[in-house]
């Protein structure tokens, strides 16, 4: 990606359009979610999360 300052352009503008360029560009996002390493869950950890957000589903539709 590449941002060139445009004529009569601010440095606070041009940081302000490439901050918008980087975000809807999605990279930020994806860098985010990239910076810290979450370990997979196992089979059973799935199963106890699943149980429980039935339960607590459940608990809910009943009101």
């Amino acid at each position: 990606m590449k941002i060139e300052r445009r004529a009569r352009e601010t440095n606070q503008q041009l940081a302000r359009r490439f901050n918008r360029a980087i975000l809807l560009d999605g990279r930020l996002i994806e860098f985010k979610e990239r910076q810290f390493f979450i370990k997979p869950l196992s089979r059973n950890m799935k199963r106890k999360r699943a149980v429980r957000s039935a339960e607590i589903a459940k608990k809910y539709q009943t009101y």
